[in-house]
């Protein structure tokens, strides 16, 4: 008799890259979830530290683990649409090597996700260093909240989105950093696509990597980019935020280091 072809109702992607100090944590909470109808696709670039090993043992012990090993390191937009590709599920859900989840997240997640016509929907977070919490997230919640901020700064926290892959398929590969941020302002201009987040905080995003330069100037570029989709008092505003964002940066990579 033909074994079964297993069906997930979820989709997680996770592209690491020398995560041997969180990695065993990360994978656990996606394994500890309360909802076990999904699978976990993982790609590895090219990592020189133990996250190999890590993953060799975890895969073999959860045949819902699947990891995908590369010989040079591609970066995370090509690794990411790497693994969209590979995905059984309608229903994708992200996840960094360095975040972890709170044990109800995909159960709950996934029934708000489906009450709200299955478009994107993220959650809030708690921000962590060395797993202590910091702070937490605040962000938008309904549809028309986050459209309006979402020029501004980015309202998802990566690690907690949940969106159907017919709506994004593919990360703009000339963003090394933030292409999230840019798939969701590509995706704004869709009027009947609706955002949504979930007020409770379900994620543990992790701040112990310092903010890269490449980070903000993607951000930024990604900014002009999206820019003449906006009314002129929105192009005013967002110019003169986008001049500020310029300066901050300035002053963390050049003043600051004198």
């Amino acid at each position: 008799m033909k074994e079964k072809k297993y069906s997930p109702k979820i989709s997680i992607i996770m592209v690491v890259h020398n995560e041997e100090n969180t990695i065993m944590k990360s994978i656990k909470s996606i394994l500890n979830q309360n909802f076990s109808k999904f699978e976990l696709l993982i790609f590895d670039n090219n990592s020189i530290d133990k996250t190999k090993f890590f993953l060799r043992n975890m895969s073999f012990k959860d045949k819902r683990i699947k990891v995908f090993y590369s010989k040079k390191n591609i970066g995370l937009t090509k690794g990411l649409n790497f693994l969209l590709k590979k995905t059984k599920s309608k229903t994708i859900a992200r996840v960094d090597g360095d975040d972890y989840w709170n044990t109800n997240k995909l159960r709950l997640q996934f029934k708000f996700f489906n009450w709200t016509n299955r478009n994107v929907v993220g959650t809030n977070t708690f921000y962590v260093k060395k797993y202590k919490k910091i702070s937490s997230s605040n962000l938008p919640l309904l549809d028309k909240e986050i459209r309006k901020k979402i020029l501004f700064s980015n309202p998802f926290i990566h690690s907690s989105i949940m969106f159907n892959k017919k709506y994004l398929k593919t990360y703009d590969v000339n963003y090394l950093k933030c292409q999230d941020y840019d798939a969701w302002l590509k995706l704004s201009l869709n009027k009947n696509l609706k955002f949504r987040n979930i007020y409770r905080k379900l994620t543990y995003h992790s701040l112990d990597k310092s903010l890269s330069p490449q980070s903000i100037l993607d951000e930024l570029k990604i900014r002009f980019k999206h820019l003449k989709h906006l009314g002129l008092a929105k192009f005013i505003i967002s110019f003169f935020y986008i001049f500020y964002s310029i300066l901050v940066l300035f002053y963390k990579f050049v003043i600051k280091k004198k």
